[in-house]
């Protein structure tokens, strides 16, 4: 069940900055289709994104907007020695993919029905493929929210979006967004989109200028694989579910910078060839997490 975020509004223009460390090992306990080997190595992955978008009013109850993202992210699966692995395309020997980009276009529209609903659409657009692939990227979608303000602490969203995968069937998922303060001091919000996964967070703090930031959720990365043998073209999958815990600085009325670290916990990694049979899939333990970023608002 994918439940991201997608409370949004249109705006005048936004660009935001964020980086992303990540230090794991590998499992020793591994589950595969074709071969069943234990592998231990060390797993570091660092993200950079960068993000701007913008938007507004087409008449008095209609807004367009736009965002555009850029992500880069560069994994390293250290030295690993494959143990009893026959089949090179379904181990993690070496590296089994390096730097991936991520390309987002996310074109929206909004209806403004009175005060308190508002029927949003979205068409999320990704490419997302490791350097040096030939094979394309490029999967899209189309979301339908509706969001309604229940109250001056309340607002709420729910639809349905609909998403392509690379080598696997579309999925159908629910949306749901909530934005709710609870009491002065404390606000609970969810965030994410179709792409980044789901994310609940609890902001605590006497006023907006500086919060406690304490959150969960769940991220999947699933890419176009390079077009090198022995598995020419394949698709590659990063998933785990991140526990963070950090801080909000407001920079004014138009920027904040975040800086939190944490864990993964959950975390897999899946290699798939380009028909989308897997390969191998391999669980890695724990791993610690740094992500700090700034946002301003144009």
């Amino acid at each position: 069940v994918h439940v991201p975020s997608v409370l949004c509004c249109a705006r005048q223009g936004v660009l935001e900055l964020e980086g992303l460390l990540s230090l794991g090992v590998l499992a020793n306990k591994a589950r595969a289709s074709l071969v069943d080997v234990g592998l231990l190595l060390g797993l570091h992955a660092l993200r950079f994104r960068a993000m701007g978008g913008g938007g507004g009013p087409v008449s008095q109850n209609v807004r367009l907007f736009m965002d555009v993202a850029y992500a880069h992210t560069d994994y390293d699966f250290g030295n690993p020695i494959p143990v009893g692995c026959t089949n090179p395309a379904a181990c993690f020997s070496g590296s089994p993919w390096g730097d991936v980009h991520t390309v987002d276009l996310s074109p929206g529209a909004s209806l403004v029905l009175n005060d308190s609903v508002q029927i949003q659409a979205i068409v999320p657009i990704r490419w997302q493929a490791e350097s040096g692939g030939t094979q394309t990227g490029l999967t899209a979608g189309l979301i339908g929210m509706v969001h309604v303000q229940l109250s001056e602490s309340i607002t709420t969203g729910i639809g349905v979006g609909v998403q392509s995968e690379l080598a696997d069937d579309a999925l159908v998922y629910p949306e749901i967004s909530l934005d709710w303060r609870l009491w002065n001091g404390a606000r609970l919000v969810t965030r994410g989109g179709p792409y980044q996964g789901a994310r609940a967070a609890l902001l605590l703090g006497p006023s907006d200028a500086v919060q406690l930031e304490l959150g969960v959720g769940w991220e999947r990365q699933r890419f176009r694989m390079t077009n090198r043998l022995p598995n020419p073209n394949g698709v590659g999958q990063y998933e785990a579910i991140p526990i963070l815990a950090g801080f909000r600085l407001n920079l004014g009325r138009r920027a904040h910078i975040h800086l939190e670290g944490g864990v993964a916990v959950n975390g897999k990694l899946r290699i798939e060839d380009s028909a989308g049979l897997l390969l191998r899939a391999q669980d890695f333990d724990t791993a610690g997490l740094i992500r700090g970023g700034i946002r301003i608002d144009l």
